[in-house]
């Protein structure tokens, strides 16, 4: 499909209070929850979870970095959090339609070029579309939650509205986004309109 380019202007968004560090640890967490959302909760206790960590140190290694036990720790937290929080357990619920990962690739209208956009968790529920990012990233020492939201709601707004215009395209249901932070825990939705 062609899409509108001027609906969304890709950015490289650095998280408040992250580092490359915290961007590799992200990304281990974004693949223990699609194994995760793919064996089922129920699948995984916490002993499981602990299993993980040679696994996360290898990954970590791969894209050059060696992991603290404090990061493997926070890591394992973050994964322990959403299974037990009551917001992150109906994320990753199961249900059918229940996808991780999803790829779009669509064609700018202004100028031809491909592009990709990849949704971390998206399902159907109740007649909507829920389309959710996963961001590893917490307060700044010093930072109330309150502003927390605010900067998470200003930096990924457009992101999720571009995600949702994607959907969109292909489905008339009603679409609703938001943002899960597994470290707090916290969801944050924010609006696609």
């Amino acid at each position: 499909r062609q899409i509108d380019g001027a609906v969304y202007f890709e950015k490289e968004f650095q998280d408040q209070g992250n580092s490359d560090r915290n961007m590799h640890l992200g990304t281990c967490f974004h693949r223990a929850i699609k194994q995760i959302a793919a064996d089922g909760v129920v699948h995984w206790p916490s002993e499981r979870i602990v299993s993980m960590y040679d696994g996360w140190k290898g990954q970590l290694r791969e894209s050059g970095m060696v992991a603290t036990a404090a990061e493997l720790n926070e890591l394992q937290r973050a994964v322990e959090n959403t299974l037990n929080d009551k917001c992150g357990q109906w994320l990753l619920a199961n249900r059918s339609m229940l996808q991780v990962e999803t790829a779009f690739d669509y064609r700018l209208i202004a100028n031809g070029q491909i592009k990709r956009s990849v949704i971390d968790l998206t399902f159907f529920e109740d007649g909507i579309r829920w389309v959710v990012d996963y961001k590893y990233t917490h307060p700044s020492t010093g930072e109330t939650l309150t502003s927390f939201i605010t900067s998470m709601k200003q930096l990924y707004s457009d992101q999720l509205y571009h995600y949702a215009s994607l959907f969109r395209e292909f489905e008339k249901n009603t679409v609703r986004c938001g943002l899960y932070m597994p470290r707090l825990p916290l969801f944050i939705e924010i609006s696609s309109e």
